[in-house]
């Protein structure tokens, strides 16, 4: 038997004793270790940040500009542009290497990436193009 209490996962032994021979026989496990992330090539810190996804070791972000920035468990940053406006939604499916992606280009944009497959530039694959909305007005605006 065991419980988590401040990060920390804590064993019950099995024989049946006073609870403060419980307390001193606990043994403690440790689930994180802090340690400080540098941004050496200065890539995340000038991001500004639209829309994030995660999955299959990567984390992903869209940006104002259009960009999509994939960072490994290394910290390395792959960047693509995916729309000539900002990202707006991105979602990574967990069973494969695919990202979807929604960014505001020409009234709404729908593309879909092959993560695994790489074009001639290096960039992701680009599977489909899919517009959204076909008039301006159709485009469904934030509130306030």
């Amino acid at each position: 038997i065991g419980f988590c209490l401040n990060r920390e996962l804590f064993f019950l032994p099995r024989q049946q004793q006073t609870m403060s021979q419980v307390l001193f026989q606990w043994k403690p496990f440790q689930f994180f270790e802090k340690e400080l992330i540098k941004d050496e090539q200065g890539k995340l810190a000038s991001m500004e940040i639209t829309c994030c996804t995660c999955g299959r070791g990567q984390l992903i972000f869209g940006d104002a500009d259009g960009q999509i920035h994939i960072v490994d468990r290394n910290f390395n940053v792959d960047t693509f542009q995916g729309f000539s406006n900002h990202v707006t939604h991105l979602k990574q499916l967990k069973s494969t290497d695919v990202l979807v992606g929604i960014g505001a280009d020409n009234n709404a944009t729908m593309k879909i990436w092959s993560l695994e497959r790489r074009d001639a530039k290096g960039q992701p694959q680009t599977i489909n193009t899919i517009k959204l909305f076909q008039k301006a007005q159709q485009v469904p605006q934030a509130l306030p």
